[in-house]
């Protein structure tokens, strides 16, 4: 059982390497208290994320997966299936790199009628990665109940993390107008 256990960890690492472009850090970085003011549709995925990464308490290291990225749109189709990548405007996700349920997505969406499906696709998301984690791991999978979804405008938020409430609480203050 335990040859088993290692091997699934293992494959999961391997895929999670597969799937690195960088690592990444909780950091000290974070928006300014006056650019948390600025109009939602002016801040970009990539400084929300900085900013929640600063409020995410215990982040292990990880991987992450930009819009700018080559690679984009193969590997979005990946996390999440009700969207294309054509109705994405900015996307931005962090993900452990250490077999752990931690997670981070900022998405902006070209249409904000497009949000309840978004959404969906990530209550979805949240539901596979249970049932992944209770395969090797049922702390984990206990884990994946800190999960919180919201959404501002076009903006939504995929968080798991010791803290989600928090970082979300955070990401409500950078996106409100």
């Amino acid at each position: 059982m335990k040859n088993i256990r290692r091997g699934i960890v293992l494959a999961l690492c391997c895929l999670t390497a597969a799937f690195s472009f960088t690592s990444c850090s909780g950091g000290d970085s974070s928006l300014s208290s006056e650019s948390s003011s600025v109009a939602a549709a002016n801040v970009s995925c990539e400084e929300i994320m900085s900013s929640l990464l600063s409020e995410a308490e215990n982040m292990p290291a990880c991987s992450e997966l930009k819009f700018t990225d080559n690679t984009f749109a193969d590997s979005y189709e990946k996390y999440l299936t009700l969207l294309s990548p054509d109705d994405v405007e900015d996307f931005y996700f962090v993900y452990s790199d250490t077999a752990t349920a931690d997670e981070i997505m900022v998405v902006r969406l070209k249409d904000g009628a497009d949000v309840s499906k978004l959404e969906s696709a990530l209550e979805k998301r949240t539901e596979r990665r249970r049932k992944q984690f209770d395969t090797y791991d049922p702390e984990e999978a206990k884990r994946t109940g800190l999960a919180k979804i919201e959404s501002v405008g076009p903006y939504v938020v995929y968080v798991i993390c010791d803290n989600s409430g928090e970082v979300v609480d955070r990401f409500e203050e950078i996106t409100a107008k």
